[in-house]
């Protein structure tokens, strides 16, 4: 048994090395510490997958949160940023509104039946991109996009290393089987987040086509994956690291190059 400061957790499962830890979390009620025991059990990759991850979908689906994986990398899949770093403006605020009218633009022309087609953002600013994407092709073409959210973090193919974090809800409000699906992302990197993104589609129904919007394309990709719509390709070195803002969540926009000195 241990004892730690109750941090908005409530059930977490942990995967490593074959090992599945969960956490029940017991309220001091009136008090501020809650008392969490933890049982550790053996299972093999085949029963997690099988019995416990399809558990965790179910209740993800019916909009619970009571469940907590890890993510050590920042939203935008980069690498960590030492203290000492030298920025550069990639994108300033309007290059990213006409970057974004382009691949609104691009989407229509390649995105064959615009009734057919529906935007998935992947947490965290594929979403409000996939929503400003959504709003430039409802200047250009008057019609409304469905616009769904989805979160990969039980997809990953690192969750044996990366530390907590909450996953947050996928939400795709509509059937996308027979649908042609854009995935939205901010900056692809070595391209497992898209992969575990495709594996997760897959989960929610089948699409006719899926097709992939990048607002940076970085390099270094370590996996056979080539986004369709891509805003700027961005030569970077490893340890250098693209910061993408949001109004919707950094209060403001841009693009940003950090190099480590």
């Amino acid at each position: 048994m241990v004892t730690e400061t109750y941090e908005d957790r409530r059930t977490r499962w942990h995967k490593t090395s074959g090992q599945v830890n969960r956490w029940f979390i017991e309220r001091d009620i009136g008090g501020d510490q809650q008392r969490i025991t933890s049982q550790s059990t053996s299972y093999s990759d085949q029963t997690f997958k099988h019995l416990l991850l399809p558990v965790w979908m179910a209740t993800s689906r019916l909009g619970h949160y009571n469940a907590s994986y890890s993510e050590s990398l920042p939203p935008s899949g980069e690498l960590p940023v030492s203290d000492r770093s030298t920025m550069v403006e990639i994108l300033s605020a309007e290059d990213m509104r006409r970057t974004l009218n382009r691949m609104a633009s691009e989407v229509v022309e390649r995105g064959g039946d615009l009734n057919q087609l529906v935007l998935l953002g992947i947490y965290t600013r594929g979403v409000p991109l996939a929503h400003l994407l959504a709003q430039h092709i409802q200047r250009l073409e008057g019609l409304t996009l469905p616009v769904g959210a989805i979160d990969i973090t039980l997809y990953r193919d690192d969750l044996d290393k990366i530390s907590t974090r909450t996953p947050a809800l996928t939400q795709i409000p509509f059937d996308i089987t027979d649908q042609r699906v854009v995935l939205v992302d901010d900056v692809i990197f070595s391209g497992r987040t898209i992969r575990a993104a495709l594996n997760a589609v897959i989960d929610y129904g089948r699409p006719s086509n899926i097709r992939l919007a990048v607002l940076i394309d970085r390099g270094h990709r370590e996996l056979p994956i080539h986004p369709d719509f891509v805003g700027k390709v961005l030569p970077t070195a490893k340890d250098e690291s693209v910061k993408v803002f949001l109004q919707d969540v950094d209060e403001r926009d841009g693009v940003e190059l950090l190099k480590p000195e």
